[in-house]
């Protein structure tokens, strides 16, 4: 009889603990930018990873996760529009990108993953899963697919083109 009440009173206590569900937006980086990831939790909460640049040397590349909360309704309706986008059948999307700029973002959930949600979508449901993205990113203060652009090097400067004229390549007649 003891074991019973134990197990009713665990069985009661694992209901009462909250639930969460998670998805992944991922932006896979460039030459130019690094890759990232934004981890967002069911309650609103989010971790926003930037990934250290493959030359170690951009000021972003010792910087820690950024957290931050979005508003309920947006991560209810986020959550919703990828249980919609999830039954689109796969499409091998793929759009003209710039070899250093161009990057690929997803959303990934429960095994799931979207097509790059970064090109144009044939699908209403994608383009919506697309719409939140940027809404979410807008909420956040996160600018731009990816987030941000590395700046130069603190000690580096532009340099001016010179103005003196490169000796002449073509040989002389003698």
């Amino acid at each position: 009889m003891k074991a019973i009440v134990i197990f009713v009173a665990a069985v009661l206590l694992v209901g009462t603990v909250p639930r969460f569900d998670g998805a992944v937006i991922a932006n896979s980086g460039s030459t130019n930018a690094p890759s990232w990831t934004l981890a967002i939790r069911s309650d609103g909460s989010t971790v926003l990873a930037i990934a250290p640049w493959l030359r170690g040397e951009a000021p972003h590349a010792t910087q820690t996760p950024r957290t931050a909360a979005l508003p309920l309704d947006l991560t209810t309706r986020f959550f919703a529009d990828i249980v919609n986008a999830r039954t689109v059948p796969p499409q091998p999307i793929t759009c003209m990108k710039s070899v250093s700029f161009g990057t690929a973002t997803v959303v990934r959930w429960h095994g799931w993953q979207s097509s790059d949600l970064s090109c144009p979508q044939s699908d209403a449901r994608t383009r919506i899963l697309a719409a939140d993205i940027r809404t979410i990113l807008g909420t956040l203060g996160i600018t731009g697919f990816p987030p941000g652009r590395v700046p130069l090097p603190h000690d580096m400067h532009r340099i001016p083109p010179s103005v003196t004229p490169a000796p002449s390549a073509t040989p002389t007649n003698r």
